[in-house]
């Protein structure tokens, strides 16, 4: 019976879970070729038009008001008046009332400049028309137009509306060409809600006037209330264009940039108006406005720290994220000083971000107050419990306590997700994989979301609970708020990693496969889904999900496990290869000689570049894996010294006194080989390699009945154990006997199917012939 060989392989290590940017348009070149804007002429000829970024170094504008002689106008005034007083009906006089009008308003006279502007339209109506200049009439109406809206927006009232609009639309009768009246028009349009009307108008507007940034920003604030964010977007992209610091323009658009998912260039805009109008944020002068700037600058803030941990750890971004948290936590402190409703949530929520804030700055005694003080405004709160919940597992690795606190959100929500997912977290950190798998499960039956992958090239997940809490977790409320950090596929990642943990790698592979569809560019997501498929014996697709990882990223660990994928399935050369590809970025992995040079069962040759002898002082593992080399390059002596070392070191490691076992054996000392057999079961009551080893040296020794039993127990350990069930099949077989030759037949037969799905050709062949002998 031809011997196989003694030594498996090493186990597979367990998988380590560990534009004015745009291209500039020369929009002057397509200045009025068309009285269209030049947002639509683009389009209709193709051209895309992209969100114009912002201008990080964009000095802040000095806002300088024009200064009024209020005395200078009064006598102008008094000037204007006596001369009408003097000659009444003279038609070249009558223009003078414009003039005084114009003065009035710039002091404030709202009342007598639209006395005088009706004055000269009532003047040119009806006692001088054959003087009329229609050019004149138009300005009185437009400019009394201008007087009445303004004062309607102050009033509220519809009346001034309605006849601001009378006036705006009898200077288009007098001067079609006023392109001012278009402007205008659109806007009462929008106060009467007929936004059709007003889009309208801003078009007619826009197609005179198509570098004045006034349209485009006007309209691109209708197209926000309308909800339509894109056009929004890029009609604020053209009014930054012709007037860059429209501080009002960028705080716009990044509210819509926020609305389309586009975080990341909303917070370019939001620097921008941080730094030049900071004011713009509290426009509603509430604490809403406050909590909504605070937000903001704590989302800047967790930006900048993912560019700076990107940018090699930048002392720059890292100082800028402080001064945003700093900038939340005073704004917060407003929020919770002023805030009359003590007992609501949106109150309590306060101090839930100015306990991230306090968290992210390292001040952990100020975030664990806040998260208290949360959760003593509101019990009832779920989310209150889930922060303080991950600091207690990120900062201080309070598992139990971490437990304790997502298990009262759960009490408080049932239907909260991310309770489920944090609570599944923990259990997993604490070892209870099934209870981790159910929370899993209602985490996912409860979120169908998918949402914004993040912008960073690291995992968007993590089975790390550290790394987890380290992200935001806020809450959506009535005001705005953060997202939650989680997502259905996080979530099918999680419980991948529970089902892997469960041995339950048919459904591992199904969840990482979930998980892959959503980011199909991580390569994490390859490597956990090629080691559920390796362990539940698809060598080849994990072969092809470790070929998807090492075409993203060179890493030791990926080389290593492709290569024990490839010597599962007999491609000896591919192993070897692979595993000198992981020495060659690790030189040190001692794991990987130990498996080097058990994919060289078939030849003693090791290239002369790669180093044989790992450096390995006092350690007991490298000692047993150079232990393995030397086996396999035929210095079995050598072999035997080194196993002797590493047992010297660690006197409790029955991989060891299997490896010297089989060593002995191959020496002829059977006894030898037996006492360290034993040892090895000793240590290691459930070690299949070990009993099947003993089995063979039993055989070798005529002790078949013994041998037959260990053989039997092997299997009872590793139902798959294509080498076991072969051996057993040749020493129970009796071919006098029929009864044994239908139980070998039965063994063989198992014997080919383990050996077949674990690429073992060689002994699968030898098999196949022991079959069709028996037959």
């Amino acid at each position: 019976m031809p011997q196989q060989p003694l030594i498996s392989k090493t186990l597979t290590e367990q998988a380590i879970f560990t534009s004015l940017a745009r291209n500039s348009l020369d929009i002057k070149f397509f200045r009025k070729i068309f009285l269209l804007s030049p947002l639509l002429f683009w389009e209709l000829f193709g051209l895309e038009v992209n969100s114009v970024k912002a201008v990080e170094n964009l000095p802040c504008p000095v806002i300088s008001r024009e200064e009024v002689d209020t005395n200078a106008l009064k006598r102008e005034i008094a000037n204007y008046s006596a001369t009408l007083r003097a000659y009444p009906s003279d038609p070249g006089t009558i223009q003078l009332y414009i003039q005084r009008g114009i003065a009035r308003e710039k002091i404030n006279d709202q009342n007598g400049a639209i006395d005088d502007f009706s004055q000269y339209i009532w003047y040119s109506n009806y006692n001088a028309s054959g003087f009329k200049d229609r050019q004149l009439i138009a300005q009185a109406y437009y400019q009394r137009g201008v007087l009445k809206l303004a004062m309607a927006k102050e009033q509220r009232q519809l009346k001034l509306l309605e006849a601001a609009r009378s006036d705006f639309q009898e200077a288009f009768k007098y001067n079609p060409n006023k392109s001012e009246v278009y402007f205008n028009l659109a806007i009462i349009a929008s106060f009467l809600n007929h936004q059709s009307l007003a889009l309208d108008y801003y078009q007619r507007f826009i197609g005179y006037e198509t570098e004045n940034y006034r349209g485009y920003y006007h309209r691109g604030n209708l197209y926000s209330r309308l909800g339509n964010y894109a056009a929004a977007i890029k009609d604020y992209d053209l009014a930054i264009l012709y007037q860059p610091d429209l501080i009002e323009g960028y705080y716009n658009r990044a509210i819509a940039l926020e609305k389309i998912g586009g975080k990341r260039e909303a917070f370019k805009d939001y620097k921008i108006v941080l730094k030049c109008s900071p004011n713009l944020f509290l426009a509603k002068n509430a604490p809403s406005s406050y909590q909504n700037r605070a937000r903001v600058q704590i989302e800047i803030a967790d930006e900048e720290v993912e560019l700076a941990n990107l940018s090699s750890n930048s002392p720059q971004g890292y100082q800028m994220a402080i001064e945003y948290y700093n900038g939340a936590i005073e704004d917060l402190a407003l929020v919770i000083r002023f805030n009359p409703n003590y007992d609501k949530v949106p109150h309590a929520r306060a101090f839930l971000k100015r306990g991230y804030a306090h968290l992210r700055l390292n001040n952990n005694q100020g975030a664990i107050q806040d998260y208290n003080q949360a959760i003593y405004l509101q019990p009832q709160d779920a989310k209150a419990y889930v922060y303080r919940g991950l600091m207690r597992a990120n900062k201080y690795q309070e598992y139990a306590g971490a437990l304790e606190d997502f298990t009262a959100a759960v009490a408080q929500n049932r239907h909260d997700a991310a309770a489920y997912y944090h609570r599944g977290l923990v259990l997993y950190k604490l070892g209870r994989y099934q209870e981790a798998l159910d929370n899993y499960n209602i985490a996912l039956a409860q979120d169908d979301r998918i949402n914004t992958p993040s912008f960073t090239s690291r995992s968007v997940c993590s089975e790390n609970i550290r790394e987890s809490a380290e992200k935001n977790y806020f809450y959506n409320s009535r005001e705005t708020d953060f997202r939650p950090n989680y997502n259905v596929s996080c979530h099918a990642q999680a419980r991948g990693d529970a089902h892997f943990a469960l041995k339950s790698f048919a459904a591992a592979e199904r969840d990482y496969t979930t998980y892959l569809l959503a980011y199909p560019n991580d390569p994490e997501g390859y490597h956990k889904r090629a080691n559920a498929r390796f362990e539940k014996g698809d060598k080849q697709g994990a072969i092809e999900d470790y070929n998807v990882f090492l075409q993203k990223v060179r890493d030791a660990r990926i080389f290593y496990s492709r290569g024990n994928s490839r010597a599962d399935v007999g491609d000896n050369q591919g192993a070897i290869t692979d595993y000198i590809q992981s020495l060659s970025i690790n030189p040190i992995d001692v794991t990987v000689y130990s498996n080097r040079g058990n994919a060289r069962t078939d030849t003693a040759t090791i290239p002369d570049q790669v180093q044989v002898t790992p450096r390995i002082s006092a350690n007991p593992i490298a000692y047993n894996n150079r232990g393995i080399i030397r086996r396999q390059t035929g210095d079995k002596e050598g072999a035997l010294e080194d196993l002797d070392r590493a047992i010297s070191l660690n006197s409790n490691n029955p991989i060891a006194y299997n490896n010297r076992g089989v060593i002995r054996f191959d020496l002829g000392d059977n006894t030898g080989a037996l006492e360290d057999l034993n040892i090895a079961i000793s240590l290691q009551s459930n070690y299949a390699e070990a009993y099947y080893n003993r089995g063979l040296v039993k055989e070798k020794i005529g002790k078949k009945k013994e041998a037959i039993a260990d053989y039997q127990l092997a299997i009872s350990y590793q139902p798959n154990y294509g080498e076991a069930y072969y051996n057993l099949a040749l020493a129970t077989y009796d071919d006098k006997n029929p009864s044994s030759r239908l139980a070998s037949l039965n063994y063989l037969q198992k014997a080919a199917n383990a050996l077949i799905k674990t690429g073992n050709l060689e002994l699968y062949e030898r098999t196949v012939e022991w079959m069709l002998k028996m037959q």
